[in-house]
């Protein structure tokens, strides 16, 4: 049986970034937003800035001090989740906006407000090598009634930020009938790693064991506890009980890094895949949360994000 999550915080924020010069926007540029979001945070560091330490914490957070953790989620991630699906690939003009939705969890108003003054900074310098100056112009929130609420956007590291928070029980108990089965579909690469390697071909065996360690490792990190007892018992239930009716799952190369030999490919695995009727409540549950939580590397900037939709 997993714990309870309603005590761990959650919220849903938009930001609307207006462009102060014109940009060949992909959405690969938010896919592989780490190394320039890495850069920003090294300079406030190295210039003294007083959320220099707190957002290096929350960018890069330390490897846990408990052996157990340690062993069993090894490196945490950040408490945030870019939602890169819906982004276009466009040009985008001065006076352009482009809206980026994120998740927080386990201490929304400090990690909403760092978060908006990395956005402030990397305004200042390009969205992608330099590329792209923008200034951040709007936020909203979202409420426990779904209402969009306008928050104010912070210039100081403060503590005192306000934004609507709902519980994450609240996000994963809105009413999906699995009756009938489950559709998961990916909508940016999944890159699964195993010894070190990517994996090319993934079915539902392989995936549930993914989620269940994002998730686990989420909760761990931000919420404080610990999802579940018995780990390897829910995956047993997930992996035999749970009947695969049809998969398009594949791999897609998606940006290629320069290299030695002219370049390399990297990507992930997108598609979907369907599911007949699951009849075990937890593992509608883990895979909900990993719905939030987005899978595989980088899943903080976007990647691995996928759709949960009955069958009909």
């Amino acid at each position: 049986m997993l714990a309870d999550i309603s005590t761990t915080d959650c919220c849903q924020i938009e930001f609307v970034l207006e462009l102060q010069e014109p940009i060949d926007f992909k959405r690969e540029m938010i896919l592989r937003l780490r190394r320039e979001m890495a850069r920003i945070v090294r300079g406030m560091i190295s210039a003294g800035e007083e959320a220099g330490a707190p957002m290096m914490a929350m960018f890069d957070p330390p490897v846990s001090t408990d052996p157990y953790a340690r062993r069993l989620f090894q490196k945490p991630s950040p408490p945030f989740v870019i939602k890169a699906a819906g982004l276009p690939d466009q040009f985008f003009d001065i006076g352009d906006t482009l809206s980026l939705q994120v998740l927080f969890i386990g201490d929304p108003v400090k990690h909403v407000t760092l978060f908006s003054l990395l956005l402030h900074a990397l305004g200042r310098s390009g969205l992608w090598r330099g590329e792209g100056k923008f200034d951040l112009v709007n936020m909203y929130g979202t409420d426990s009634s779904k209402n969009r609420v306008m928050l104010p956007i912070p210039s100081v590291f403060s503590d005192q930020f306000a934004t609507p928070q709902i519980g994450l029980d609240w996000l994963i108990d809105i009413p999906i009938s699995y009756e009938s089965g489950l559709r998961l579909e990916f909508m940016t690469p999944a890159r699964l790693m195993s010894a070190k390697k990517p994996l090319f071909k993934v079915d539902f065996a392989t995936l549930f064991p993914f989620m269940l360690r994002r998730v686990t490792s989420m909760l761990n990190t931000w919420g404080g506890f610990e999802l579940i007892d018995d780990a390897q018992d829910l995956i047993a239930v997930a992996t035999q009980q749970v009947d695969v009716v049809e998969s398009g799952l594949h791999w897609e190369d998606w940006r290629t890094l320069s290299g030695g030999n002219g370049g390399l490919d990297l990507g992930g695995v997108i598609g979907k895949i369907i599911l007949d009727r699951v009849g075990a409540d937890d593992v509608v549950r883990v895979i909900r949360l990993a719905e939030l939580f987005n899978l595989g590397k980088s899943a903080a900037y976007g990647c691995g994000q996928f759709m949960v939709a009955p069958v009909v």
